[in-house]
């Protein structure tokens, strides 16, 4: 018999914890119970919802709120009584009985809010519209259509082919979808087939050498989950019917399950100015960072180089006017000017990386290797808190730190001479109780990889549990070899050979801060063609997708893609991925993704808006207590590298 309430005991009076007992047996107690309050707003039945619908076709959602008690209880509010907000009102809005509804005149992802008695929750939907297979007639009549149907296919050495997406490459199904691409051939007209998801398909008859999928057809192609996306292209140089036609092998390619939202931020060698690229999935735009011109440059802006982002990408850190060890400068990614510290700082530095809370910097000046605290606000910018590596030789250098994002952990580069043919990563450990860091020990030597063995460029995953970097010839790197990547003991490394092949020149890599789909994904320069749009040796930014559980046993990585938005004539270096921008402490807000990690969106009842409050949680890479966990939302308190604990992404919430 399950005993559920009081009832069920009969006459057995329940003991209760530290009431009085008396020598004669009797039993008294006094039972206080916690009064039952409200605690929240909960959107139902869900708080995530994937739909298929008909373009055209709109559809209730069937949503409503519920107040959540402190008892468990929920009750349903009145759908007159909630207040809805949606994030892009082309994809969801309300009906005549305030029910929130899919327009079906869009697709994508909408963020859909409740707020009621100044209380919010929210709710991510994703929409695919099901659209007709399309048949798109580009350059050529109905009568040409039906006579390059009518023709006899045929393998030929001078058949079209397909240059862009690379076979075998991985493509988030949230970002601006590829241009398709191919070499003529001999042919001057070309029917291109995509297929899909679902078995969807596009078929597209045309003149010209390329065709972009609009971001509706890239969805359908995709489907809600990725899907395999195959591309079949046919030519022909006449039109005669019955005549051939001139057919390559068919393209595959996948489209993942992911969203890469957020802004890249790179360097642009002809302007030397950093450039913020947002990954808007229908028109990224690419905008200087800075906007000051240097005294008597005739409008040229300021030369800030070297730079890199914290790990939450709320802050810079860069060179002033350098080749070499110059000032370093600090500002805020968003709001860049005033800088926190400006030109004339007298901090030395070369490459730096920031600690996961971005208070300290890990910097390095060629010659030295030290930790500043770069707190906004501190007296002159900066203080200096640990020399952490003196490079004994004139000719020697230590090179590219990186702070791993899980806090316990600094590697670098360090060439004992920049004439010799080595150069080692090398790896300190955090102390926690001190904030420093502690004695070196040799991660990889570059003595492993005879001919190319300087060691550059090493890039932490999100989970801190892979790096990736460069074995090259010298420490400037420029030589065409293949990426590499190691665990995070350095007991085990494989060639980055699909995603990085030896043809073309590769460096910089940086891992992204997301982990989606299944994989990690890693920025990088190349200065492979992208397609027949780009066909020169200039190096810009492109992103390799990389199995996320694969092991190191054999390659994990897969063929890139050029990063969208960025300006085919320039030379673009050093690409540093960042989520997308957040609100801070006291900042307006309308959910609670709207703030940065720690925060949370409240309303005052008072003013009827909402601004982003700290809630008091631990950060990623902070010291965590395994017993009592309060990491924020998405992390979890797992053991570091250092053998500590901190808050590093839930393994449960990666895909």
């Amino acid at each position: 018999m399950a005993l559920t309430d009081s009832a069920d005991w009969g006459d057995v009076t329940p003991l209760v914890e530290d009431a009085d007992a008396s020598s004669d047996g009797d039993v008294s107690a006094e039972v206080h119970q916690a009064p039952v309050v409200v605690t929240g707003l909960k959107v139902t039945p869900q708080s995530t919802l994937a739909i298929q619908l008909e373009q055209g076709t709109s559809q209730t959602l069937g949503l409503g709120a519920a107040l959540v008690y402190s008892d468990g209880v929920e009750v349903p509010v009145a759908a007159d009584e909630i207040i809805w907000t949606f994030s892009d009102s082309t994809i969801a809005t309300t009906d005549e009985d305030n029910v929130p509804m899919a327009t079906g005149l869009a697709g994508g992802q909408v963020l859909i809010v409740a707020i009621h008695a100044g209380l919010h929750a929210q709710c991510s939907v994703t929409v695919q519209l099901l659209i007709p297979d399309p048949v798109i007639v580009d350059g050529m009549s109905a009568e040409e259509v039906s006579l390059f149907d009518s023709g006899i296919a045929q393998d030929d050495p001078g058949a079209p082919s397909m240059v862009y997406p690379l076979a075998g490459s991985v493509i988030p199904r949230g970002m601006k979808p590829p241009v398709f691409q191919w070499q003529a051939g001999l042919s001057k007209y070309f029917k291109l087939v995509l297929v899909g998801a679902q078995g969807f398909s596009i078929t597209v008859y045309t003149m010209a050498s390329s065709f972009a999928p609009t971001p509706d057809q890239w969805g359908a192609l995709a489907g809600l989950a990725g899907s395999a996306v195959s591309a079949t292209l046919v030519g022909a140089s006449s039109l005669e019917e019955g005549g051939p036609r001139l057919g390559s092998s068919p393209l595959q390619i996948e489209v993942a399950n992911a969203d890469l939202s957020g802004s890249v931020y790179y360097w642009e060698v002809q302007t030397g100015s950093i450039v913020r690229l947002d990954s808007n999935p229908f028109a990224p735009t690419a905008e200087p960072v800075f906007e000051d011109a240097a005294p008597g440059s005739g409008g040229q802006g300021v030369c800030r180089g070297c730079h890199t982002l914290s790990q939450d990408g709320s802050r810079l850190a860069y060179v002033f006017e350098s080749k070499g060890a110059g000032d370093l400068g600090v500002s805020w990614a968003q709001n860049p000017q005033p800088e926190i510290l400006a030109a004339g700082s007298g901090a030395l530095a070369t490459t730096a990386s920031f600690g996961p809370d971005a208070t300290r910097l890990a910097i390095a000046s060629d010659a030295r290797l030290w930790l500043a605290d770069v707190t906004p606000g501190i007296a002159d910018g900066y203080e200096e808190l640990q020399e952490i590596f003196v490079v004994p030789s004139e000719d020697g250098r230590v090179m590219s730190p990186a702070w791993s994002p899980d806090g316990s952990a600094l590697i670098y580069s360090y060439a004992p001479s920049v004439t010799g043919d080595q150069s080692d990563l090398i790896l300190r450990f955090l102390n926690e109780e001190s904030g420093l860091f502690g004695a070196p020990q040799t991660l990889l030597s570059g003595s492993d990889f005879p001919g190319r063995g300087h060691l550059i460029y090493p890039t932490w995953s999100p989970d801190s549990q892979v790096i990736v970097t460069k074995a090259t010839e010298n420490i400037m790197g420029k030589a065409p070899f293949p990426l590499l990547m190691l665990d995070a003991s350095g007991d085990a490394t494989v060639e980055l050979l699909k995603g990085s092949p030896p043809e073309f020149a590769h460096g910089q890599p940086s891992f992204s801060p997301f982990m989606e789909g299944g994989y990690y994904w890693l920025v990088f320069y190349s200065n492979r063609p992208y397609g027949t749009i780009k066909t020169g040796a200039e190096k810009q930014l492109w992103v390799m997708a990389i199995d996320q559980d694969a092991g190191l046993e054999t390659d994990p990585s897969h063929a890139p893609f050029w990063l969208p938005g960025q300006d085919v004539t320039a030379v673009n270096l050093s690409g540093y991925w960042a989520k997308p921008v957040c609100a801070h402490e006291g900042e307006i807000c309308l959910t609670d993704e709207d703030c940065c990690i720690s925060h949370a969106c409240s309303l005052d009842p008072e003013l009827g808006v909402a601004f982003c409050e700290d809630i008091g949680c631990t950060v990623p890479g902070q010291y965590c207590d395994a017993k009592s966990e309060n990491c924020c939302e998405g992390y979890s308190c797992q053991q570091s590298l250092a053998g500590g604990f901190s808050c590093q992404p839930d393994p449960d919430g990666t895909d």
